[in-house]
Protein backbone atom coordinates (compact mmCIF):
# COMPACT_ATOMS: atom_id res chain seq x y z
CA UNK A 1 0.00 0.00 0.00
CA UNK A 2 2.98 2.28 1.19
CA UNK A 3 4.50 1.74 -2.79
CA UNK A 4 1.23 2.01 -4.35
CA UNK A 5 0.54 5.67 -2.53
CA UNK A 6 4.37 6.41 -3.47
CA UNK A 7 3.55 5.70 -6.87
CA UNK A 8 0.34 7.99 -7.03
CA UNK A 9 2.12 10.75 -5.22
CA UNK A 10 4.86 10.68 -7.89
CA UNK A 11 2.01 10.30 -10.54
CA UNK A 12 0.49 13.32 -9.39
CA UNK A 13 3.76 15.21 -9.15
CA UNK A 14 4.97 14.71 -12.87
CA UNK A 15 1.47 15.36 -13.93
CA UNK A 16 1.77 18.59 -11.81
CA UNK A 17 5.52 19.92 -13.30
CA UNK A 18 4.23 18.78 -16.95
CA UNK A 19 1.25 20.84 -16.65
CA UNK A 20 3.31 23.93 -14.88
CA UNK A 21 5.87 23.11 -17.79
CA UNK A 22 3.16 23.54 -20.37
CA UNK A 23 1.73 26.77 -19.13
CA UNK A 24 5.09 28.42 -18.68
CA UNK A 25 5.29 27.36 -22.40
CA UNK A 26 2.30 28.78 -23.55
CA UNK A 27 2.82 32.26 -21.62
CA UNK A 28 6.45 32.40 -23.07
CA UNK A 29 4.85 31.92 -26.52
CA UNK A 30 2.12 33.82 -25.97
CA UNK A 31 4.60 36.60 -24.50
CA UNK A 32 6.55 36.41 -27.96
CA UNK A 33 3.63 36.90 -30.05
CA UNK A 34 3.05 40.06 -28.87
CA UNK A 35 6.58 41.48 -28.00
CA UNK A 36 8.39 43.83 -30.63
CA UNK A 37 11.72 42.75 -31.52
CA UNK A 38 13.30 45.45 -29.22
CA UNK A 39 11.77 44.23 -26.18
CA UNK A 40 12.75 40.33 -27.43
CA UNK A 41 16.47 41.59 -27.43
CA UNK A 42 15.57 43.50 -23.83
CA UNK A 43 14.24 40.04 -22.48
CA UNK A 44 16.62 37.86 -24.12
CA UNK A 45 19.53 40.28 -22.08
CA UNK A 46 17.97 39.71 -19.14
CA UNK A 47 17.16 35.84 -18.87
CA UNK A 48 20.62 35.66 -20.18
CA UNK A 49 22.54 37.37 -17.13
CA UNK A 50 21.09 35.11 -14.81
CA UNK A 51 21.48 32.19 -16.56
CA UNK A 52 25.22 33.13 -17.29
CA UNK A 53 25.67 33.77 -13.48
CA UNK A 54 24.41 29.99 -13.00
CA UNK A 55 26.86 28.75 -16.15
CA UNK A 56 29.76 30.80 -15.46
CA UNK A 57 30.36 29.49 -11.94
CA UNK A 58 29.42 25.77 -12.62
CA UNK A 59 32.35 25.96 -15.50
CA UNK A 60 34.51 27.58 -13.12
CA UNK A 61 34.29 25.03 -10.55
CA UNK A 62 34.77 22.39 -13.28
CA UNK A 63 38.04 24.26 -14.56
CA UNK A 64 39.24 24.64 -10.99
CA UNK A 65 38.03 21.33 -9.20
CA UNK A 66 38.29 18.13 -12.05
CA UNK A 67 36.38 15.69 -10.44
CA UNK A 68 33.09 13.60 -11.28
CA UNK A 69 30.94 15.64 -9.62
CA UNK A 70 31.81 18.75 -10.84
CA UNK A 71 31.39 17.04 -14.44
CA UNK A 72 27.39 16.31 -13.68
CA UNK A 73 27.37 20.33 -12.37
CA UNK A 74 28.85 21.49 -14.99
CA UNK A 75 27.13 19.19 -17.36
CA UNK A 76 23.59 20.10 -16.32
CA UNK A 77 24.16 23.80 -16.25
CA UNK A 78 25.70 23.39 -19.88
CA UNK A 79 22.27 22.01 -20.76
CA UNK A 80 20.03 24.43 -19.58
CA UNK A 81 21.90 27.32 -21.36
CA UNK A 82 21.55 25.57 -24.52
CA UNK A 83 18.27 24.38 -24.10
CA UNK A 84 17.25 28.34 -23.49
CA UNK A 85 19.88 28.89 -26.93
CA UNK A 86 17.70 27.05 -28.96
CA UNK A 87 14.16 28.15 -27.65
CA UNK A 88 15.49 31.70 -28.06
CA UNK A 89 16.87 31.20 -31.53
CA UNK A 90 13.52 29.78 -32.92
CA UNK A 91 11.14 32.84 -31.20
CA UNK A 92 14.09 35.21 -33.20
CA UNK A 93 12.86 33.71 -36.25
CA UNK A 94 9.46 35.31 -35.83
CA UNK A 95 11.21 38.99 -36.80
CA UNK A 96 12.70 37.62 -39.81
CA UNK A 97 11.86 39.51 -43.05
CA UNK A 98 10.77 42.73 -40.64
CA UNK A 99 12.36 45.95 -40.82
CA UNK A 100 14.47 46.23 -37.44
CA UNK A 101 16.59 48.91 -36.54
CA UNK A 102 20.24 48.03 -37.02
CA UNK A 103 21.29 47.72 -33.13
CA UNK A 104 18.17 44.71 -32.87
CA UNK A 105 18.92 43.03 -35.69
CA UNK A 106 22.87 42.64 -35.13
CA UNK A 107 21.71 41.59 -31.32
CA UNK A 108 19.37 38.76 -32.83
CA UNK A 109 22.00 37.68 -35.41
CA UNK A 110 24.96 37.12 -32.55
CA UNK A 111 22.22 35.63 -30.46
CA UNK A 112 22.52 32.74 -32.65
CA UNK A 113 26.39 32.83 -32.95
CA UNK A 114 26.46 32.96 -28.74
CA UNK A 115 27.72 29.31 -28.72
CA UNK A 116 30.45 27.74 -30.49
CA UNK A 117 29.03 24.22 -29.54
CA UNK A 118 25.33 24.99 -30.70
CA UNK A 119 23.27 22.10 -29.97
CA UNK A 120 20.25 20.22 -31.61
CA UNK A 121 16.83 20.71 -30.40
CA UNK A 122 16.33 17.35 -29.59
CA UNK A 123 16.53 17.18 -25.65
CA UNK A 124 18.32 13.72 -24.95
CA UNK A 125 21.08 15.35 -28.21
CA UNK A 126 21.36 18.05 -26.34
CA UNK A 127 21.88 17.02 -23.16
CA UNK A 128 24.53 14.72 -24.93
CA UNK A 129 26.36 17.38 -26.28
CA UNK A 130 26.71 18.92 -22.82
CA UNK A 131 28.26 15.86 -20.81
CA UNK A 132 30.82 15.19 -23.98
CA UNK A 133 32.01 18.74 -23.65
CA UNK A 134 32.37 18.56 -20.26
CA UNK A 135 33.92 15.04 -20.27
CA UNK A 136 36.32 16.42 -23.41
CA UNK A 137 37.40 19.11 -20.90
CA UNK A 138 37.83 17.10 -18.42
CA UNK A 139 39.83 14.81 -19.76
CA UNK A 140 42.13 17.44 -21.00
CA UNK A 141 42.50 19.38 -18.45
CA UNK A 142 43.48 15.95 -15.96
CA UNK A 143 45.58 14.40 -19.31
CA UNK A 144 49.22 13.11 -18.21
CA UNK A 145 51.63 11.37 -20.23
CA UNK A 146 52.70 7.71 -18.25
CA UNK A 147 55.93 6.20 -19.06
CA UNK A 148 54.62 4.07 -16.50
CA UNK A 149 52.21 3.27 -14.54
CA UNK A 150 54.64 5.41 -11.58
CA UNK A 151 55.58 8.04 -13.56
CA UNK A 152 53.62 10.07 -15.35
CA UNK A 153 53.95 13.86 -16.39
CA UNK A 154 50.96 16.15 -16.23
CA UNK A 155 50.25 18.73 -19.44
CA UNK A 156 51.46 21.73 -17.86
CA UNK A 157 55.10 19.72 -16.79
CA UNK A 158 55.12 18.94 -20.45
CA UNK A 159 54.73 22.01 -22.32
CA UNK A 160 58.15 23.45 -19.97
CA UNK A 161 59.51 20.43 -20.94
CA UNK A 162 58.67 21.01 -24.34
CA UNK A 163 59.87 24.46 -23.96
CA UNK A 164 63.34 23.58 -22.30
CA UNK A 165 64.63 20.61 -23.89
CA UNK A 166 66.99 20.09 -26.44
CA UNK A 167 67.26 16.18 -27.07
CA UNK A 168 65.22 15.32 -30.88
CA UNK A 169 64.05 12.17 -29.47
CA UNK A 170 63.12 13.06 -25.99
CA UNK A 171 61.38 15.95 -27.79
CA UNK A 172 59.96 13.81 -29.96
CA UNK A 173 58.99 11.14 -27.13
CA UNK A 174 57.00 13.91 -24.88
CA UNK A 175 55.74 15.07 -28.41
CA UNK A 176 53.66 11.94 -29.06
CA UNK A 177 53.48 10.89 -25.89
CA UNK A 178 51.12 13.69 -24.67
CA UNK A 179 48.81 12.87 -27.94
CA UNK A 180 47.63 9.53 -26.71
CA UNK A 181 45.66 11.37 -24.11
CA UNK A 182 43.38 12.16 -27.66
CA UNK A 183 43.06 8.21 -27.90
CA UNK A 184 40.00 8.20 -24.96
CA UNK A 185 38.49 11.10 -26.39
CA UNK A 186 38.47 10.24 -30.16
CA UNK A 187 34.73 8.67 -30.65
CA UNK A 188 33.71 11.08 -27.78
CA UNK A 189 34.84 13.98 -30.13
CA UNK A 190 33.81 12.87 -33.37
CA UNK A 191 30.27 12.78 -31.88
CA UNK A 192 30.98 16.00 -30.70
CA UNK A 193 31.26 17.18 -34.52
CA UNK A 194 28.29 15.40 -35.30
CA UNK A 195 26.03 16.90 -32.59
CA UNK A 196 27.64 20.21 -33.02
CA UNK A 197 27.19 20.71 -37.36
CA UNK A 198 23.18 19.29 -36.29
CA UNK A 199 23.09 22.17 -34.02
CA UNK A 200 24.46 24.73 -36.43
CA UNK A 201 22.21 23.30 -39.55
CA UNK A 202 19.33 23.97 -37.02
CA UNK A 203 20.17 27.34 -37.00
CA UNK A 204 20.48 27.81 -40.72
CA UNK A 205 24.40 27.19 -41.38
CA UNK A 206 25.77 24.43 -43.37
CA UNK A 207 27.84 23.06 -40.38
CA UNK A 208 29.71 24.43 -37.42
CA UNK A 209 32.51 25.98 -39.41
CA UNK A 210 29.91 28.14 -41.19
CA UNK A 211 28.70 28.90 -38.52
CA UNK A 212 32.34 30.25 -36.73
CA UNK A 213 32.93 31.80 -40.17
CA UNK A 214 30.28 34.40 -39.78
CA UNK A 215 31.02 35.66 -36.17
CA UNK A 216 33.19 38.55 -38.47
CA UNK A 217 30.85 40.60 -39.40
CA UNK A 218 31.03 39.28 -43.01
CA UNK A 219 29.58 36.16 -45.07
CA UNK A 220 31.26 32.81 -44.73
CA UNK A 221 32.53 33.43 -47.99
CA UNK A 222 34.27 36.86 -47.43
CA UNK A 223 35.51 35.95 -44.25
CA UNK A 224 37.73 33.30 -46.76
CA UNK A 225 38.84 35.91 -49.23
CA UNK A 226 40.23 38.31 -46.20
CA UNK A 227 42.23 35.26 -44.24
CA UNK A 228 43.38 34.53 -47.36
CA UNK A 229 44.42 37.54 -48.28
CA UNK A 230 46.00 38.88 -45.20
CA UNK A 231 48.01 35.52 -45.27
CA UNK A 232 49.42 36.37 -49.05
CA UNK A 233 50.56 39.72 -47.42
CA UNK A 234 52.26 37.95 -44.25
CA UNK A 235 53.35 35.02 -46.22
CA UNK A 236 56.92 36.27 -47.83
CA UNK A 237 57.71 37.37 -43.96
CA UNK A 238 56.62 34.32 -42.63
CA UNK A 239 58.66 31.99 -45.39
CA UNK A 240 61.99 34.10 -44.48
CA UNK A 241 61.52 33.48 -40.64
CA UNK A 242 60.73 29.45 -41.39
CA UNK A 243 64.06 29.61 -43.49
CA UNK A 244 66.12 31.01 -40.95
CA UNK A 245 64.47 28.74 -38.04
CA UNK A 246 65.11 25.87 -39.99
CA UNK A 247 68.62 26.56 -40.90
CA UNK A 248 69.19 27.34 -37.27
CA UNK A 249 67.88 24.23 -35.83
CA UNK A 250 69.46 22.22 -38.65
CA UNK A 251 73.09 23.27 -37.03
CA UNK A 252 71.51 22.25 -33.68
CA UNK A 253 69.67 18.99 -34.61
CA UNK A 254 71.47 18.01 -38.11
CA UNK A 255 70.07 18.00 -41.31
CA UNK A 256 69.56 14.77 -41.36
CA UNK A 257 66.56 15.53 -38.94
CA UNK A 258 65.67 19.00 -39.72
CA UNK A 259 65.76 18.63 -43.82
CA UNK A 260 66.39 22.18 -45.40
CA UNK A 261 63.79 21.41 -48.38
CA UNK A 262 60.55 20.63 -46.44
CA UNK A 263 58.18 21.64 -43.36
CA UNK A 264 60.32 21.73 -39.32
CA UNK A 265 59.55 18.62 -37.14
CA UNK A 266 57.02 20.29 -35.32
CA UNK A 267 58.56 18.49 -31.97
CA UNK A 268 61.07 20.87 -32.05
CA UNK A 269 59.59 24.01 -31.97
CA UNK A 270 59.58 24.03 -28.34
CA UNK A 271 55.72 24.40 -28.08
CA UNK A 272 53.26 21.57 -27.42
CA UNK A 273 50.91 22.48 -30.46
CA UNK A 274 53.92 24.00 -32.50
CA UNK A 275 52.04 27.23 -32.48
CA UNK A 276 54.78 29.27 -31.46
CA UNK A 277 58.51 29.70 -31.59
CA UNK A 278 59.46 32.20 -28.58
CA UNK A 279 60.87 29.48 -26.51
CA UNK A 280 63.66 28.51 -29.14
CA UNK A 281 64.89 32.29 -28.81
CA UNK A 282 68.37 31.55 -27.58
CA UNK A 283 69.01 29.01 -30.51
CA UNK A 284 67.81 31.31 -33.43
CA UNK A 285 69.07 34.63 -31.90
CA UNK A 286 70.33 36.71 -34.90
CA UNK A 287 72.83 38.31 -32.79
CA UNK A 288 73.87 36.29 -29.91
CA UNK A 289 74.24 38.67 -26.72
CA UNK A 290 73.59 41.86 -28.20
CA UNK A 291 71.06 43.24 -26.21
CA UNK A 292 70.25 39.61 -24.49
CA UNK A 293 67.75 39.79 -21.63
CA UNK A 294 67.13 36.64 -19.03
CA UNK A 295 63.71 36.89 -17.88
CA UNK A 296 63.85 33.32 -16.43
CA UNK A 297 66.87 34.23 -14.17
CA UNK A 298 65.83 36.85 -13.25
CA UNK A 299 62.22 36.02 -11.81
CA UNK A 300 64.31 33.46 -10.26
CA UNK A 301 66.98 35.28 -8.72
CA UNK A 302 64.15 37.28 -7.46
CA UNK A 303 61.81 35.04 -6.40
CA UNK A 304 58.85 36.34 -7.72
CA UNK A 305 55.51 34.71 -6.56
CA UNK A 306 53.06 34.25 -9.15
CA UNK A 307 51.10 36.86 -7.49
CA UNK A 308 54.00 38.80 -8.05
CA UNK A 309 54.25 38.19 -11.58
CA UNK A 310 50.88 39.45 -12.05
CA UNK A 311 51.31 42.55 -9.92
CA UNK A 312 53.86 43.37 -12.21
CA UNK A 313 51.47 43.04 -15.00
CA UNK A 314 48.90 44.91 -13.37
CA UNK A 315 51.26 47.80 -12.93
CA UNK A 316 52.09 48.06 -16.80
CA UNK A 317 48.52 48.27 -17.45
CA UNK A 318 47.91 51.06 -14.79
CA UNK A 319 50.49 52.88 -15.86
CA UNK A 320 49.00 53.16 -19.23
CA UNK A 321 45.94 54.75 -17.22
CA UNK A 322 43.60 51.50 -16.73
CA UNK A 323 42.23 51.20 -13.65
CA UNK A 324 43.57 48.32 -10.52
CA UNK A 325 41.82 44.89 -10.50
CA UNK A 326 39.77 44.49 -7.61
CA UNK A 327 40.30 42.23 -4.34
CA UNK A 328 38.03 39.97 -5.24
CA UNK A 329 40.60 38.95 -8.39
CA UNK A 330 43.32 38.38 -6.37
CA UNK A 331 41.00 36.68 -3.72
CA UNK A 332 39.27 34.33 -6.44
CA UNK A 333 41.79 33.50 -9.16
CA UNK A 334 43.69 30.70 -10.05
CA UNK A 335 47.56 31.89 -9.78
CA UNK A 336 48.88 28.44 -9.32
CA UNK A 337 48.51 24.54 -9.76
CA UNK A 338 46.82 23.26 -6.17
CA UNK A 339 48.84 20.07 -5.15
CA UNK A 340 45.31 18.23 -4.07
CA UNK A 341 43.28 18.43 -6.98
CA UNK A 342 43.44 18.50 -10.76
CA UNK A 343 42.54 21.72 -12.49
CA UNK A 344 42.71 22.69 -15.94
CA UNK A 345 45.91 24.71 -16.15
CA UNK A 346 45.41 26.16 -19.29
CA UNK A 347 45.50 30.15 -18.97
CA UNK A 348 42.28 31.68 -19.23
CA UNK A 349 40.37 35.32 -18.66
CA UNK A 350 37.21 35.24 -16.97
CA UNK A 351 34.46 37.88 -16.59
CA UNK A 352 31.73 36.63 -14.52
CA UNK A 353 28.92 38.18 -13.41
CA UNK A 354 28.31 40.00 -16.43
CA UNK A 355 32.09 40.93 -16.14
CA UNK A 356 31.44 42.40 -12.12
CA UNK A 357 33.95 39.69 -11.14
CA UNK A 358 37.18 38.99 -12.67
CA UNK A 359 39.67 36.48 -12.40
CA UNK A 360 42.63 34.41 -14.74
CA UNK A 361 42.90 30.77 -13.81
CA UNK A 362 46.50 30.19 -14.81
CA UNK A 363 49.59 27.43 -13.14
CA UNK A 364 51.92 30.15 -13.35
CA UNK A 365 55.55 29.30 -13.39
CA UNK A 366 58.99 31.36 -13.39
CA UNK A 367 59.41 32.12 -17.00
CA UNK A 368 59.54 34.40 -19.52
CA UNK A 369 56.63 32.67 -21.21
CA UNK A 370 54.79 32.65 -18.61
CA UNK A 371 55.25 36.38 -18.11
CA UNK A 372 54.07 37.20 -21.64
CA UNK A 373 51.22 35.16 -21.62
CA UNK A 374 50.63 36.63 -18.13
CA UNK A 375 50.26 40.09 -19.86
CA UNK A 376 47.68 38.73 -21.93
CA UNK A 377 45.38 37.32 -20.35
CA UNK A 378 45.60 40.44 -18.34
CA UNK A 379 44.83 42.31 -21.51
CA UNK A 380 41.33 40.53 -21.89
CA UNK A 381 40.64 41.27 -17.96
CA UNK A 382 41.30 44.67 -18.04
CA UNK A 383 39.67 45.17 -21.30
CA UNK A 384 36.32 43.41 -19.16
CA UNK A 385 36.53 46.20 -16.81
CA UNK A 386 36.62 48.14 -19.31
CA UNK A 387 34.03 47.33 -21.45
CA UNK A 388 30.85 45.81 -19.30
CA UNK A 389 28.11 46.12 -22.40
CA UNK A 390 24.66 46.23 -21.10
CA UNK A 391 23.56 43.93 -24.22
CA UNK A 392 25.01 40.85 -23.02
CA UNK A 393 24.52 39.22 -26.67
CA UNK A 394 27.34 41.77 -28.09
CA UNK A 395 29.61 40.81 -25.46
CA UNK A 396 30.39 37.27 -27.27
CA UNK A 397 31.30 39.42 -30.37
CA UNK A 398 34.17 41.48 -28.55
CA UNK A 399 36.89 38.53 -28.50
CA UNK A 400 35.86 35.22 -30.59
CA UNK A 401 39.45 33.27 -30.63
CA UNK A 402 40.88 31.52 -28.25
CA UNK A 403 44.25 31.10 -27.07
CA UNK A 404 44.01 27.76 -25.92
CA UNK A 405 42.88 24.14 -27.55
CA UNK A 406 40.30 23.70 -24.77
CA UNK A 407 37.64 26.33 -25.02
CA UNK A 408 34.75 24.63 -26.73
CA UNK A 409 32.13 25.81 -24.89
CA UNK A 410 30.04 29.23 -25.00
CA UNK A 411 32.23 32.58 -25.06
CA UNK A 412 29.61 34.23 -22.71
CA UNK A 413 30.43 34.50 -19.52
Amino acid sequence: MKHLVQLFAGLGLALMLSACSQQDAEETAAAVSTETAEEFVARANDELAELRRETGAAEWVRATYITGDTAIIAAAASARYAKWHSEMVQQALAYEGQQLDPTTRRAIELLKLSTTAPSPGDAAKRRELAEITTDIEGMYGAGKYCRTQNDCIPGSELEQLMADTRDYDELLEYWTGWRQIAVPMRDKYARFVELANEGARELGYGDLGEMWRSNYDMTPDAFEVEATKLWDQVKPLYEELHCHVRARLGEVYGKDKVPQDGPIPAHLLGNMWAQEWASLYELIVPYPGVGDIDVDSTLKKKNYSPQEMVRSAENFYVSLGMPRLPDTFWERSQFSKPGDREVICHASAWGLEGGNDLRIKMCIKQTYDELRTIYHELGHTITRALTRISRRCFRAARTTASTRPSAIRSRCR
